[in-house]
């Protein structure tokens, strides 16, 4: 069954040109199972692939050391759905992918592809605040993207949501802007649960910010002494924004505590982070907790 999808798939590559240039130098394989030599190839030319996941599934063809292997390809994200993509792989690493997308295998049997679709198990549709920087897209890897006309979001719509790989990159850089305000987060937790004021949570988490944000240049000697030059002349004072003076600025202390953290919920919904960050939008009073 192999050989047969093999040489299916090798003439249609070659009737559509679909393959690197001097295809005729390119040979069958005569079995479709994998050799050693084209694994080891193959796993060193994709170990350092991001947002997504190749498994082989036949070897199609080699030429002077370079393979053709149809794979089994699926996103990096909740709920993907999985395709099939040729591979070209050699020495110098991937040198092509051709993505074979075939509906019958891209949505489960007896599913709609909008019942496929991931959903978050808090719906931030119902939520104004994620929801106004951003709208639905049913094709963005987690159903949605920046709005193009937000102030905040909009210069990010330019991206391609839609992208596995690129929402994978950005999922990751933030949580760890997310995971960078640890402290902060532990601080307001500690403090709720001591039953401390909005106004005692946002005065303790504005300090830490402040402190925070001088010691990420820690490294930086140059950076810090700019930072500080810079909160000098707006401030009045190295250290950064104090609370009463944020407070004076915004005339809540909930907002001074909103500010803080410089949570938009927007792109944690974008990067697929809405659901594993929803009690924090709790604690912030982003989000009325029920009952």
């Amino acid at each position: 069954m192999k050989r047969t999808i093999a040489c299916m798939l090798m003439t249609m590559l070659l009737l559509c040109a679909c393959v690197p240039a001097h295809a005729a130098e390119w040979t069958v394989t005569e079995s479709a199972e994998m050799t050693d030599a084209a694994r080891e190839t193959f796993e060193k030319a994709t170990q350092k692939l991001l947002g997504m996941n190749y498994d082989p599934v036949a070897l199609l063809a080699e030429k002077d050391g370079s393979y053709c292997i149809l794979c089994r390809a699926t996103a990096v994200y909740p709920e993907a759905e999985p395709s099939y993509s040729l591979v070209y792989v050699g020495e110098d690493g991937v040198q092509n992918v051709w993505e074979l997308w075939i509906e019958k295998h891209s949505t489960p049997e007896g599913a709609s592809r909008e019942t496929a679709r991931f959903s978050y198990d808090h719906d931030p549709r119902e939520n104004p605040e994620a929801m106004k920087d951003i709208v639905e897209n049913d094709k963005a890897v987690y159903g949605f993207s920046p709005d193009p006309a937000s102030t905040r979001l909009g210069s990010y719509a330019q991206y391609d949501w839609t992208d596995p790989a690129f929402v994978s990159k950005a999922k990751e850089e933030r949580k760890a802007y997310h995971d960078s305000l640890d402290s902060m987060t532990d601080i307001l937790l500690g403090m709720r649960e001591e039953g401390a004021s909005v106004e005692e949570m946002a005065r303790a988490v504005s300090a830490e910010r402040n402190r925070l944000r001088l010691a990420a240049y820690q490294d930086d000697p140059e950076g810090l002494a700019e930072v500080k030059e810079s909160n000098l002349k707006t401030y009045g004072h190295e250290d950064g924004p104090t609370a009463d003076e944020l407070y004076e600025k915004y005339a809540s202390w909930e907002t001074v505590l909103q500010k803080a953290f410089g949570a938009n919920l927007g792109m944690d919904v974008c990067c697929g982070l809405y659901d594993e960050y929803y009690q924090l939008y709790i604690e912030l009073g982003y989000v009325e907790e029920k009952d």
